[in-house]
């Protein structure tokens, strides 16, 4: 077996934090996140990038990304594959762990196939769009992580990698906020 060295990492760039009040709950924000993905070794290497993200929580659009575009098309070939279905009980769930992933959310797959990744040549891979918020109110909570998450797959009988990050999330908290509309009655008798 070869011995390989590749990780994947989440990009700076990628938002990591929505404030919305409850006024705002029709309204959309664009939402970018970014990946990266490095070989360390010398060796070239043949892989594929996993991307999942939600795009509907029980019938209400979250996101409306409909790619993962990547730095450089000639390198990566990226193509929709099935996703998940979310979830009927994610009340229950989210109650439990506040998070927006694939196990409660119907989310989208894109697999991005490398033929070979060269050393010192990283490959970032963007996912844009614009996340609504009528979702939010769905869930029961103030504060949401609207997760995403990359994974990367390579043939494991031809290769082995000891060290390095196969798998990556990019979280954003999205937190509801209530918005005071009237003086509370305390105030109007001052």
């Amino acid at each position: 077996m070869n011995g390989i060295f590749i990780i994947l990492t989440s990009l700076k760039d990628s938002i990591k934090y929505i404030n919305l009040s409850t006024e705002e709950a029709g309204a959309s924000v664009p939402e970018t996140h970014q990946y990266e993905v490095k070989n360390l070794r010398q060796r070239s290497v043949p892989l594929s990038v996993t991307i999942q993200f939600p795009v509907e929580l029980s019938g209400v659009r979250v996101w409306d990304a409909s790619e993962v575009v990547p730095s450089k098309p000639q390198l990566a070939q990226c193509v929709s594959e099935a996703g998940t279905p979310g979830s009927k009980d994610f009340v229950k769930r989210m109650s439990e762990r506040p998070l927006l992933d694939f196990s409660v959310a119907t989310c989208k797959k894109i697999r991005c196939r490398i033929t070979s990744l060269e050393m010192h040549q990283p490959l970032e891979f963007m996912i844009k769009g614009n996340i609504s918020f009528q979702w939010v109110s769905q869930t029961q909570q103030q504060k949401v992580s609207l997760v995403n998450e990359a994974r990367i797959e390579y043939e494991e009988k031809k290769y082995t990698q000891k060290e390095g990050f196969v798998q990556c999330q990019v979280q954003t908290l999205v937190e509801r906020s209530e918005v005071l509309t009237t003086c509370p009655s305390s105030w109007a008798a001052a």
